[in-house]
């Protein structure tokens, strides 16, 4: 995979990027929609590189560390797993990984074997998990989130040609991924040993995942955080950019 070495900005009024902004292998520099009172930067980046990794796992350990979830967990860097930050004003305050099925199964098997069995005898089911998220923003956190999840929609769509999205969160927090992103429980809630903590397994099938973006902007009404997702001409934007800078694997438009 050819990776450019210097970040773009996707829009053409957005602010020159800051000079403490990370000087990674593959960042995309992106406003926060719906916050006119928040000035600033975000840049998303693909971590291809040991140093964003390293980064991003140490805000992951700190978070969950925090939440009482252990602070020894690692990223493996392997492929078919993809791990994005964004950075505002050159400080790390998001990240979260991509990972496609392949022979080493998902992360989320070790939870619900019972579950991934039945997602795995549907046919024409190529399945996708996010996980390892981790996030410090404060108050601008439903845009970061947006924007971060907005990108990494894109990238998955370009990348993968999958059809169901999986992740696995807190019980305390299911209301909220169902409400704002339309994931749907799956299962009894169980014990997810890695973090020695309450799990429920949530599903969404990725076509509903456009849909609702189309709904987001369509509908004035929209609390979600489909509300805050780019406009389509800035998607468009993004995508030529992964296009250009030898990020985008499949040439077709494919769900991921």
């Amino acid at each position: 995979m050819n990776i450019a070495p210097h970040p773009v900005n996707i829009t053409d009024d957005l602010a020159t990027p800051p000079a403490t902004a990370p000087a990674s292998d593959a960042t995309f520099y992106l406003p926060l929609i719906g916050t006119p009172a928040i000035s600033g930067t975000l840049a998303i980046t693909l971590t291809t590189e040991d140093r964003s990794r390293d980064e991003a796992l140490e805000l992951i350990n700190r978070r969950y560390a925090w939440r009482g979830y252990g602070s020894n967990h690692k990223l493996s860097g392997q492929q078919d797993e993809t791990t994005f930050t964004a950075n505002f004003d050159g400080v790390l305050i998001g990240t979260i990984t991509l990972a496609a099925d392949s022979g080493r199964g998902l992360g989320v098997d070790a939870t619900f074997p019972e579950e991934m069995q039945f997602f795995r005898r549907k046919q024409n089911t190529r399945l996708c998990e996010l996980k390892k998220l981790a996030v410090e923003c404060g108050s601008s956190s439903k845009p970061v989130l947006a924007s971060l999840f907005n990108f990494v929609f894109l990238y998955g769509t370009n990348n993968y040609m999958g059809t169901d999205l999986l992740i696995e969160v807190n019980p305390r927090h299911v209301a909220f991924y169902k409400k704002m992103l339309g994931f749907q429980r799956v299962g009894p809630i169980r014990t997810n040993i890695s973090v020695n903590a309450p799990s429920q397994l949530m599903w969404i099938g990725v076509k509903e995942i456009e849909r609702a973006i189309n709904n987001g902007h369509d509908d004035s009404r929209n609390n979600t955080l489909y509300k805050y997702f780019y406009s389509r001409q800035v998607e468009d934007n993004i995508v030529n950019q992964l296009n250009e800078r030898g990020l985008r694997e499949n040439g077709t438009q494919a769900y991921f």
